[in-house]
């Protein structure tokens, strides 16, 4: 009974350390397991991270990429725009622009200019100096021409001088332009109506003047531009508010082509 005793103990014993053995291995089955599903959890983690890290570099890329597109497009635009030239219209406008702006300027700075040296502008308003064949000059001028008068010496004109004067001793206000045909020696050294003018279209003499008559010598004369003087004289007001307008909008254009 007691060898018996002995050997059922030592198979507990036995039995007592597979169990033992059998669970340990178990734990450590177990303890694999759960490092391989951490690593595993970990591994899965960076690849999330390096697939984020490329989408972002990728979305930046692509952001850069479109900036870059469009800043190209702008320049592209930009370079066409530059490179298109003006059309023949606003050629046609800026040219006829610029030439009255200059002719303007001109105009007004010549006007100023032959006031300044003495001369007057006036039109003839008859055709008594029309030439004639019966006459033996033929620097005459018709109705509607634009006459040049300088201011000149009475005692030193000579005969066939056209000359402007007034034909009513004190009376300033109207004008004749005639040719002188005859100068007395002896009334011109006292001092009185000494001068004999004509129209070359006229068939008499006019009455004689004196030297404070005399307004000036005609020294140019201009086809039927008198008409347009005439009308600018008359219209003067609108012909003002008009050059000034029009001088306004064409410092305007040029400001802004300027500028643009």
């Amino acid at each position: 009974m007691e060898v018996e005793n002995k050997e059922e103990i030592k198979r507990k014993k036995v039995k007592k350390k597979k169990s033992s053995s059998g669970t340990n291995s178990k734990s450590g089955n177990k303890r694999t397991k759960s490092k391989s599903s951490s690593s595993s959890a970990k591994d899965s983690r960076n690849k999330t991270k390096t697939k984020k890290s490329s989408s972002s570099k990728k979305s930046k890329k692509g952001s850069n990429k479109g900036k870059k597109h469009v800043n190209n497009q702008t320049l592209e635009q930009v370079q066409v725009a530059q490179a298109v030239p003006r059309s023949t219209k606003s050629k046609l406008i800026g040219t006829i622009g610029n030439l009255i702006f200059y002719v303007t300027l001109i105009a007004v700075i010549a006007g100023a200019g032959l006031v300044y040296f003495g001369y007057k502008i006036m039109t003839v308003l008859t055709e008594s100096m029309k030439p004639n064949k019966k006459t033996e000059y033929k620097n005459g001028f018709e109705k509607g021409s634009l006459i040049f008068v300088k201011s000149q010496d009475p005692y030193e004109l000579k005969k066939g001088d056209i000359i402007t004067f007034n034909p009513v001793r004190g009376n300033k206000s109207v004008y004749l332009t005639h040719r002188v045909v005859g100068i007395d020696k002896e009334k011109k050294e006292k001092r009185q109506a000494f001068i004999t003018t004509k129209g070359d279209a006229n068939t008499g003499n006019d009455v004689p003047i004196g030297a404070s008559q005399v307004q000036g010598k005609v020294v140019k004369s201009i086809p039927n531009a008198g008409f347009i003087l005439s009308f600018l004289k008359k219209h003067i007001v609108v012909v003002a508010i008009l050059l000034s307008t029009l001088f306004g909008i064409i410092v305007t254009l040029k400001y802004l082509r300027v500028a643009y």
